[in-house]
């Protein structure tokens, strides 16, 4: 039995590089999900304010007789002018409220995921851009009060609107 003493033990690049490959293979799987996740999170909060939005232009409603504001008003608190200021200074929501992503008051431009707040005074609508909506999330467009706006040209895809 031969026994050698100058024998070379460990990986060959190849094998080295095919496990780099796979565990990148892998990362980019799991980074694609986590992004899905996060995008569905932030659907999900706009969902959220959009409920809080109602209710608090309802409670207004009880209080006031009238829905705040008299035409489209993007929802955005930092403006005096707006549907969001008047609940927010109100007490009517307890804080600001804007989009998951940090945007505020973008002018017409929906691929910023603002929120839009419009009545005419008897009925009223708040729409939403979604990151990943659902054929249910699309429907509720049809269902909604005030459809005189033009909002399917600006990219809204969720609503709400008066009871």
């Amino acid at each position: 039995m031969k026994i050698y003493k100058n024998s070379k033990t460990g990986f060959t690049l190849i094998e080295l590089l095919v496990v780099i490959a796979i565990i990148g293979i892998l990362a980019s799987v799991v980074l694609a999900s986590l992004n899905s996740a996060r995008s569905k999170a932030r659907d999900a909060r706009r969902k959220s304010d959009l409920k809080q939005i109602q209710i608090a232009v309802e409670l207004y409603r009880n209080q006031t007789g009238v829905y705040p504001g008299y035409n489209w008003w993007f929802f955005e608190t930092a403006n005096a002018a707006t549907a969001g200021r008047v609940l927010l200074d109100g007490g009517f929501i307890p804080q600001k409220i804007i989009d998951p992503t940090g945007n505020e008051n973008v002018g017409v431009d929906f691929t910023k995921h603002a929120y839009l707040y419009g009545t005419d005074g008897v009925d009223y609508t708040v729409w939403a851009k979604l990151e990943n909506p659902s054929a249910n999330d699309i429907s509720t467009l049809s269902t909604c009060k005030i459809n005189t706006y033009d909002a399917h040209a600006m990219g809204p895809n969720y609503c709400l609107s008066s009871q």
